[in-house]
């Protein structure tokens, strides 16, 4: 509402597939329909929140202009998203954003929490990103019960703007296995690639994370 106040306004359903000196290119597909729309909005000023290598190796295109050939324009409108296989890529995080209706003055605006009462839990705390617990070779075993380690931020402790009074918003990261890489999902829509990637990491693995 604040950001609607201020006359911000959202696209939804849409992938930025160029940024130029010029402005961001993007297109946009509507539910249900596979074709997909061409867009361009130009810009003053534009901030791209992408990871600095995909965004440099990809979607940021100064060179480019939307004064070239049609053909070079039509390379501002692919979606690139399995552009190098040869990096090695740190762990994924489950993030949950939740609203709280009371104060948590007990915690810091960062907060790390660690299974440590034991050498054995700290060990078996990084267990799901090392591949070496049957936690990560079956996504459907419960995290209950097991030592893990999250990360918590809590906003309002340094900007209390960040919720309403008497109430205190956080963000909860909880790190998981990254997603095993398959090249073949490169040239599907990005719906399908995400549906069959959510096979090593569905909606179950995210519940039992929240519940733990």
């Amino acid at each position: 509402r604040l950001c609607l106040d201020r006359d911000v306004r959202f696209q939804f359903g849409t992938s930025v597939t160029a940024i130029t000196d010029e402005g961001v290119h993007f297109i946009s597909r509507k539910e249900g329909e596979g074709e997909a729309e061409k867009g361009f909005l130009a810009a003053d000023l534009i901030i791209c929140n992408a990871d600095v290598p995909f965004a440099t190796e990809t979607i940021a295109r100064p060179e480019k202009s939307t004064e070239e050939t049609v053909e070079d324009k039509e390379s501002l409108y692919q979606e690139t998203y399995d552009w190098n296989d040869k990096l090695d890529y740190s762990t994924g995080v489950i993030a949950f954003h939740w609203s709280v209706s009371q104060r948590l003055d007990a915690l810091n605006t960062h907060n790390v929490f660690m299974s440590a009462n034991t050498t054995n839990d700290a060990e078996k705390s990084w267990a799901v990103l090392r591949g070496d617990d049957d936690v990560s070779d079956a996504p459907s075993s419960s995290m209950k019960g097991r030592p893990f380690n999250f990360y918590v931020h809590r906003a309002g402790k340094t900007d209390d703007s960040a919720s309403p009074p008497g109430c205190d918003s956080i963000m909860v990261l909880v790190p998981c296995p990254t997603l095993v890489r398959n090249k073949d999902l490169a040239s599907l829509p990005r719906d399908e690639a995400i549906e069959i990637y959510k096979q090593q990491f569905g909606d179950d693995l995210v519940d039992d994370a929240r519940d733990a």
